[in-house]
């Protein structure tokens, strides 16, 4: 059989009729509603997968049960469940997983099959996890990303030096956002330097704030100086997700004229402009800080996780950001393609990390109890102690710990 290649499978003799090969890269695709756009991420390439035809025959007319021995042989080293060494013309030598397997016979070919193999690259048994990924890489890239949107408001800003009414719009907005921060930060009962100084950088901001407005640079420095300063705000990092937190829908009240004039026209892109900016520099500082948090379980992770996937979604599918409204993200302008690359790298970064510490913590699951079953009691039945006892009547909001309802959550 000149079309067979001889080959081996864990050191047992095979022949292989053709070798398929699968693979690609690992995209999350963002689609815009109501619009014919899509934005691909590249997160890596998918791991190679392969599939075999081999070949599986009696070459013993002396011993017509030599098949049947053969495919046994061939059957129970796919049946192992461990990998496999394959050593082949095409690709040498390859440790692989073998996946799901198919026997193929004809009634017109006896003593004869093809035996279809899916085998699958694979690694040691340990967590998938991302190597290098660190708190530092978030922070250099919102460094980036923020050097990137205080170009993109300097560069876009359309001056008001000599523009009344706009002078009048682009005050009003930037007084909401200081009122704004410093309405949350009030909230914040713990007493901090860092605090002290962003009252000390708002009081500034408020009394230069009408020779600040009319020199773009100086607005764009000072919008991202302070966004940027709710990152260190108490010792607790909840704190400055809590503000900036508040920022994911700053302008989203803005009342736009729908008389279209030159003059309304500039307002409206730089409320726009203003809007984006602060919007997706708290959200960055947010994938900066949510790896301080110290999650006490698995669904607390995935709680914070998702309002940032939430509003990095809320931002793209934005239609009244001009960086969205082009119709393909190549023909933007190269600081806005910039500024949407820098912000989808972050939020990758920060998930792949949150990943890496997902697999430290415990899960959540409902557990049926009991009724009248006392808390310490529940605790030795399932962990032998009262370690996570504080977890528990957190997890629960427990009010009385001597009788338990007939339903817990758990930590496993």
């Amino acid at each position: 059989m000149a079309e067979l290649y001889q080959s081996y499978l864990n050191g047992k003799k095979i022949f292989i009729r053709n070798k398929k090969l699968t693979s690609g890269n690992k995209l999350a695709s963002f689609d815009y509603p109501f619009q014919n756009k899509r934005y691909n991420q590249y997160l890596g390439v998918k791991p190679k997968e392969f599939t075999l035809e081999i070949v599986i025959f009696n070459d013993d007319l002396n011993n017509p049960l030599n098949y049947e021995a053969k495919k046994r042989e061939i059957i129970l080293e796919l049946e192992k469940q461990q990998p496999c060494i394959l050593i082949d013309s095409f690709d040498g030598e390859q440790t692989l997983d073998i996946a799901d397997w198919r026997t193929t016979e004809e009634i017109s070919s006896l003593g004869k099959c093809v035996l279809e193999v899916d085998f699958k690259e694979g690694t040691k048994n340990i967590y998938p996890v991302i190597a290098n990924i660190s708190k530092e890489n978030i922070l250099s890239k919102k460094t980036e990303f923020s050097n990137l949107q205080n170009n993109n408001i300097a560069k876009n800003l359309n001056s008001v030096s000599k523009f009344k009414q706009g002078f009048k719009s682009l005050k009003s907005k930037t007084n909401k956002l200081i009122n704004g921060i410093n309405n949350q930060v009030d909230k914040v009962r713990a007493v901090s330097e860092n605090i002290n100084q962003i009252t000390s950088f708002i009081t500034d901001f408020q009394t230069n704030i009408n020779s600040i407005l009319i020199v773009p640079d100086q607005l764009a420095g000072s919008v991202t100086g302070l966004i940027n300063s709710l990152t260190n705000l108490t010792t607790n990092p909840l704190d400055s997700i809590f503000i900036l937190k508040s920022l994911f829908g700053f302008g989203s009240d803005d009342k736009q004229s729908n008389i279209e004039t030159i003059n309304n026209t500039k307002i409206n892109e730089n409320n726009n402009l203003l809007n984006f900016s602060i919007q997706s520099l708290a959200l960055a500082n947010c994938y900066e800080v949510i790896s301080d948090i110290e999650f006490k379980n698995l669904d607390e992770l995935e709680y914070y996780q998702n309002i940032l996937d939430t509003q990095y979604l809320n931002i793209v599918n934005n239609q009244s950001f001009d960086i969205f409204n082009s119709q393909s993200i190549d023909n933007k302008e190269n600081v806005n393609n910039d500024i949407f690359k820098s912000l989808g790298s972050i939020k990758q970064s920060s998930n792949q990390l949150m990943n890496q510490i997902a697999i430290t913590l415990p899960d959540v699951e409902d557990r049926n109890v009991d009724e009248n079953l006392p808390l310490t009691i529940f605790l030795y039945n399932n962990y032998k102690n009262l370690d996570y006892e504080k977890d528990l009547i957190n997890l629960n909001k427990l009010e009385n710990t001597a009788f338990l309802n007939e339903k817990i959550k758990v930590l496993i």
